[in-house]
């Protein structure tokens, strides 16, 4: 793969989780009731006449109903490394969170709003919207208010 591959390999790497981000903070992330797996709302998958959704997956059908809708906290449930930013009254601020490491190293940053990747000397950045990063920020200070 030549550098130029490399880069848009990483540029399409913090777009894809960018994007997953803003469906979280969308509501647009449900539980699968039937197989578990997580889904991205897909209006092609949708029956309106019978309001039933066909997950991708399992390729079984059930009522809109039964989807658990997702939120933005349920997509950092994995991540690597949490770094919370206070000031000097020890009130949160924003935060820093590694979602992948070790070739690229990935990371969410509310204060720069944005998907930050870095891999040797390549870099690459997605923004997040204010939204997102609003809800990111509202469920980290509660998890950090919990600590």
């Amino acid at each position: 793969m030549n550098q130029d591959d490399f880069e848009k390999e990483c540029i399409q790497s913090v777009k894809d989780i960018a994007e997953t981000i803003e469906a979280y903070a969308n509501k647009q992330v449900y539980r699968c009731p039937e197989c578990g797996e997580t889904i991205l709302w897909d209006d092609a998958q949708y029956d309106e006449e019978t309001g039933e959704y066909t997950c991708p997956h399992c390729e079984r059908a059930f009522s809109e109903d039964s989807l658990e809708a997702l939120f933005v906290g349920d997509y950092f449930d994995d991540c690597y490394d949490i770094e919370y930013r206070i000031d000097g009254q020890r009130r949160y601020r924003s935060v820093e969170v590694m979602v992948a490491m070790g070739g690229p190293n990935i990371y969410v940053d509310t204060s720069r709003k944005g998907v930050f990747l870095y891999w040797g000397f390549t870099k690459a950045e997605w923004m997040l919207t204010y939204n997102a990063c609003d809800m990111i920020d509202d469920y980290f200070e509660e998890m950090y208010a919990c600590g």
